[in-house]
């Protein structure tokens, strides 16, 4: 299967579990495409501004771009939350890492 979109994509992310192809770019779409049924399976304003990156952890998906905001989706319960006043600038790059309580026990991820 093809797709075609009229605008520029900046970034894709591929999810293996989920056999899900994410898109994003100059629109400010976030696409969800749905391989195993070869459709589109959501398409959503995501952002303000171009979308740059995307970072998936666990269920969570991260989008920034050219404003300086990063979101996370929550996959299974599309509950949007946005991460605001640490950058002054475009996000071209997120990364998480996990962090962990003092028995070592996973805690929560860094957003980087």
């Amino acid at each position: 299967m093809v797709y075609q979109f009229s605008d520029p994509i900046y970034c894709a992310l591929y999810d293996n579990t989920r056999e899900m192809l994410f898109t994003g770019g100059w629109d400010r779409q976030l696409r969800a495409i749905d391989l195993k049924d070869n459709v589109v399976d959501q398409s959503f304003g995501a952002s303000k501004e171009a979308i740059r990156t995307l970072h998936l952890s666990g269920k969570t998906l991260y989008i920034a771009g050219q404003e300086p905001v990063v979101r996370a989706f929550d996959l299974e319960t599309a509950q949007i939350k946005e991460f605001k006043d640490q950058h002054t600038s475009w996000i071209t790059c997120i990364a998480t890492f996990p962090r962990f309580d003092d028995s070592g026990k996973p805690k929560s991820n860094w957003l980087l």
